[in-house]
């Protein structure tokens, strides 16, 4: 029993990251308590009896809380850090859906639609963003008593990159911001007309698009340097495929000593990296926008409505979207050994 209850302690005060003074304490005087002084057997009974049931019940106490928080990640069937890495796959699912809104073809009378579908992605993002932030908590491995069988968990590379989701969360709205039709709201009758500062509720009808309004996503479908072989479309899918399955991959692993995913898959992550953050064909886009141009509304009221600063808006998002991939793609290679 001596025994046992040194090495746990010794173990807990040489592995963990804020329990080990604890551990210290209770092997150096917990020991000290369990081995009794030479002298009387009555003496010795009355004085060590209530001395052995304390450390009985305060050892009883520390295994029993581990049992409960065992049995709680039983029952929920993952533990923590778990949990928080299947939050990648989500945000990868979104973040895929969102920016394949662009390219999935016009919107003429599926306007409403396609963009009240792009809203949902992005409240949904946000939504799972603010759930990971709190799985860091718990999956924080600094707050284990003792370290497992389990490597620890890379609490540092999921709490940067959650903050980088959120830039990528900012492009996406940036990119919805430029695709709505934007109906100018009426001017106040007066100025204490309190009604000009409610939100003005626009129907259906309102936001489809009439044959003269411009069709941003139609526009950019009809790109080649977008939609054909290995244009943006291309690009930017296979750049989200890339990183968010290496990020997955690399916060999944566990076990000390092997690789965390296919060298290949690997180095193909790291060579796209060193593109500088930007599509390769991306001057291809512009150019091809300048020998494409389109046809300028006369009814122009705000900026959001300017064609011009509709397609410069989507080209920017498209822009920083992979250059903030490719931040992510840096952050990845810190914790990378090939």
């Amino acid at each position: 029993v001596i025994f046992v209850f040194a090495w746990f302690f010794n173990y807990m005060y040489y592995t963990s990251k804020n329990w080990g003074l604890i551990g210290c304490l209770a092997a150096a005087f917990g020991c000290s308590g369990l081995i009794p002084l030479c002298g009387s057997t009555v003496k010795i009974e009355s004085v060590y009896t209530s001395k052995y049931k304390e450390i009985a019940q305060d050892v009883f106490a520390i295994f029993f809380g581990l049992l409960i928080d065992e049995v709680f990640d039983f029952f929920n069937g993952k533990a923590p850090r778990d949990t928080a890495v299947n939050t990648i796959k989500k945000i990868k699912e979104d973040f895929g859906h969102g920016f394949g809104t662009l390219f999935d073809g016009h919107m003429e009378d599926q306007s409403v639609d396609v963009l009240q579908g792009m809203e949902d992605t992005l409240k949904t993002i946000k939504g799972t963003i603010s759930q990971a932030q709190e799985y860091a908590y718990e999956a924080d491995p600094s707050l284990k008593m003792v370290p497992g069988w389990r490597t620890d968990f890379k609490i540092d590379l999921y709490k940067t990159v959650l903050e980088q989701f959120h830039l990528l969360h900012s492009d996406l709205a940036m990119l919805l911001f430029a695709l709505k039709t934007w109906v100018p709201d009426p001017p106040p009758k007066d100025g204490n007309d309190e009604a000009a500062l409610q939100h003005i509720e626009v129907d259906d009808q309102q936001r489809r698009l009439s044959q003269n309004d411009f069709d941003a996503l139609k526009y950019f479908n009809q790109l080649q340097s977008v939609i054909g072989k290995g244009g943006l479309r291309d690009q930017l899918a296979n750049s989200i495929e890339t990183v968010f399955e290496s990020l997955y991959n690399l916060l999944s692993h566990d076990v000390e000593g092997t690789q965390f995913q296919d060298k290949q898959q690997t180095r193909d992550m790291m060579i796209m990296s060193m593109g500088g953050g930007h599509f390769r064909n991306h001057a291809d886009v512009y150019h091809e926008i300048n020998s494409k141009p389109f046809v300028l509304g006369n009814n122009d009221e705000q900026v959001t409505q300017d064609e011009r600063v509709k397609v410069t808006v989507i080209c920017r998002a498209l822009e920083n979207a992979k250059e903030h991939l490719n931040g992510l793609q840096t952050t990845l290679s810190q914790y990378i050994q090939l």
